[in-house]
């Protein structure tokens, strides 16, 4: 059975798949945003959230930067802010681990740091294993860069995404905590 739909301005018919196939082709010819823009403005949208409802940002991403999210799409990345929180800790955990194993200071604590102390810290003689000149050039350039993703992708986020990113790293380290705990032989 093909179902039909009447026309808004006149009295003609139009199947249903077939506006069902003209949408699909809209859509790909006109995208409103790419894949995973969400989740790459997601410290900024949560930061802009303390202060503006989700439809104002999104009016405000569509009519400043031509960037087409829905309010309802903000809406939702807000409801489950762990989910893009994991995607963003994933780039900075390791950085912020290495870091500070090279400091030997806790990675929680380097990341609990005001900027400024945070820079004062990068700024120590970090101790790296002595092996060959080789692998030690490498933990330098390893630290080098680490610090340059904290400085750009950790620094540059308001204390707002920062305290739940934390929070989210310390259910993450919890976590898995319990799976060692529940993969450690001498448990049984």
């Amino acid at each position: 059975m093909i179902q039909y739909m009447q026309m808004s301005n006149s009295t003609q018919l139009k199947p249903l798949l077939e506006v069902g196939n003209d949408l699909v082709k809209h859509s790909i010819q006109n995208p409103t945003s790419a894949p995973g823009v969400v989740t790459q403005l997601f410290p900024h949208i949560y930061e802009a959230a303390a202060r503006m409802s989700s439809r104002a940002i999104a009016v405000y991403l569509s009519k400043t930067h031509k960037v087409g999210i829905s309010a309802s799409t903000v809406s939702r990345a807000l409801r489950s802010p762990d989910v893009h929180v994991e995607v963003y800790l994933d780039r900075v955990e390791p950085a912020a681990r290495g870091m500070a194993e090279a400091l030997r200071i806790s990675d929680f604590r380097l990341l609990l740091r005001s900027e400024g102390d945070f820079l004062g810290a990068s700024k120590l003689t970090p101790h790296f294993p002595q092996t060959t000149k080789e692998s030690h050039d490498q933990a330098e350039d390893d630290f080098e860069e680490a610090k340059q993703i904290l400085e750009r992708e950790w620094w540059a986020y308001g204390d707002r995404f920062r305290v739940l990113a934390l929070e989210v790293l310390r259910v993450r380290e919890t976590e898995e905590e319990n799976e060692d705990e529940n993969d450690d032989p001498c448990n049984d």
